[in-house]
């Protein structure tokens, strides 16, 4: 782990996201990210990649920097096709 990183202690916010970062799962239709880790990362979030669409496989994470220099966030993901 990178100096100034801590380990992520929120869980994905769907029901049927179950897994974890080292054994990630997803029910059918739904993209499950797990956070393994971030640097000066605040309000983190998973958004679809195209806003309000939703497409189903692609998402991307946003957040803001708690400090200047270098902010990050590790994840895995995973999806199940319906």
């Amino acid at each position: 782990m990178n100096v100034g990183a801590t380990t992520a202690t929120t869980t994905d916010t769907n029901a049927g996201c179950t897994g974890t970062a080292g054994a990630p799962v997803a029910p059918a239709g739904v993209v499950c990210v797990y956070v393994s880790g971030e640097a000066n990362a605040l309000n983190l979030q998973g958004l679809a990649a195209n806003g309000a669409a939703g497409m189903p496989c692609g998402f991307k994470l946003v957040w803001n920097s708690a400090a200047t220099g270098d902010t990050f966030v590790d994840a895995v993901w995973a999806y199940t096709a319906p």
